[in-house]
């Protein structure tokens, strides 16, 4: 039961109505002394403003790098028209790119990858079509 399960720390803003659901609260830190608090409001404040940034810049690093169900106009054309954008809601971007590499042609005797003259030419037809949409 451990391993499936971890306490969650929660807090609901509103009591009813939209924006009334619960949402999860980061515990204290080990690095966060809770013995140490300030004493003067300046130092308070000052604490605060450094920990919201810090956590609104961990959230834009997590917003850039996964994909998430964005609203009707925010998605591509194309994406909308192959309705793809469920099956890639959550995944990395840089993960989904290390899965794109132009195929070769032609045989190379530098080196041992194997020529896919269909899936290469298939690669330049979408290539100028993808060109051809975004002008």
């Amino acid at each position: 039961v451990d391993e499936g399960c971890r306490r969650v720390h929660c807090q609901r803003l509103l009591i009813q109505g939209p924006g009334s659901q619960y949402f999860e609260v980061q515990p204290p830190g080990d690095d966060d002394d809770p013995a140490i608090v300030p004493v003067d409001s300046e130092a308070a404040w000052t604490r605060v403003g450094e920990a919201m940034a810090q956590a609104w810049e961990n959230v834009e690093k997590r917003a850039h790098k996964t994909i998430q169900e964005g609203e009707r106009n925010e998605v591509n054309p194309w994406v909308e028209r192959t309705q793809w954008l469920p099956y890639l809601v959550g995944m990395e971007r840089a993960d989904l790119m290390a899965c794109i590499e132009e195929p070769v042609a032609e045989p190379d005797p530098r080196n041992d990858v194997e020529p896919e003259p269909v899936e290469a030419a298939i690669w330049k037809a979408m290539d100028g079509l993808t060109l051809t949409i975004n002008q």
